[in-house]
């Protein structure tokens, strides 16, 4: 929305070897959703947002976790 002011900031951060769980990964898609349906940024540094995708899978862990 223009004339808009963000409130609140959600930051993914993972420690590295295991995939977020399938509650946190619906919560990431659901707030990714909801940047995705505002159709202006004032910011124009925001605009990757409209083509983002989470690449993350679920429950599992990845080949470095494996290994430790």
């Amino acid at each position: 929305m223009h004339g808009s002011l963000t409130i609140r900031r959600l930051q993914l951060q993972r420690h590295g070897a295991r995939y977020p769980t399938s509650s946190a990964r619906k919560e990431y898609l659901t707030s990714l959703a909801k940047l995705k349906s505002i159709p202006y940024y004032d910011d124009p540094r925001l605009n990757f947002l409209k083509n983002y995708t989470v690449a993350l899978g679920a429950d599992d862990l990845i080949s470095f976790g494996a290994t430790e």
